[in-house]
């Protein structure tokens, strides 16, 4: 009796693979080219993560030797200035009666009154000035401050504050809700941290603070003590 073998699956036939054997092939290339994708995506991961961590690092490293530290806002009292949620970089500084913060300069300290809190506020009056508030318009030794940044500008008044040289006067830009030296007095030097130099969040107002027009216009307005009035 004759009986009719199969050609085994996987031998070759005048020279060709079979069908079989070629299918098998194709499944262990897939397999292959999958594996080696994932790897690839695994690598990326790896040198991304990397990379946060070396960026992460310099920024600490950065911190730390520039003397610099972030805070965030959390009122509205400096707006449009500043916003609530933005982040901004304090560079710390010590302020003295003989080089004491330049007019118009935000800084950085404590809550007087409170003790517990951290604040930001704009210098408005330098030591041994005089600071007048008349109809929500602010005075220092009797000459108007031109104040291009406020938000709000309340009916207040008359009040005035003779500063000792070792304080300075700090408001902020919201006046109508921002609780200031009009609360708790002038503000004295060694009370202050430091002064806000950059906004790095969000990233759609990242950068240095915009100075104030009086500080470009009448320089020596803003940095020199205005004449006490005769």
């Amino acid at each position: 009796m004759l009986v009719a073998l199969s050609q085994p699956q996987g031998v070759r036939e005048n020279g060709a693979e079979t069908f079989g054997s070629q299918s098998n092939r194709n499944t262990h290339h897939l397999a292959g080219a999958a594996v080696n994708e994932k790897q690839k995506v695994r690598d990326i991961w790896f040198w991304l993560y990397f990379g946060l961590l070396l960026v992460f690092g310099l920024e600490v490293w950065l911190l730390f030797r520039s003397n610099l530290t972030p805070t965030i806002v959390t009122s509205s009292s400096m707006e449009p200035t500043l916003m609530q949620g933005d982040v901004l970089l304090i560079r710390r500084l010590r302020y003295s009666p003989e080089a004491p913060p330049e007019r118009g300069e935000i800084v950085f300290f404590r809550d007087p009154i409170a003790q517990k809190g951290w604040m930001v506020k704009r210098v408005i009056g330098l030591p041994g000035e005089r600071v007048t508030i008349r109809d929500g318009q602010v005075y220092i030794n009797g000459v108007p401050l031109n104040e291009p940044y406020l938000k709000s500008l309340p009916l207040e008044g008359p009040e005035e504050w003779d500063l000792p040289e070792d304080c300075v006067f700090v408001l902020g830009d919201h006046r109508a809700v921002s609780y200031d030296s009009r609360e708790f007095g002038p503000l004295p030097l060694d009370r202050i941290e430091g002064k806000v130099i950059f906004r790095y969040f969000p990233p759609s107002r990242m950068g240095l603070l915009p100075r104030p027009e009086f500080l470009i216009v009448k320089k020596s307005f803003a940095t020199q003590r205005i004449p006490a009035p005769p």
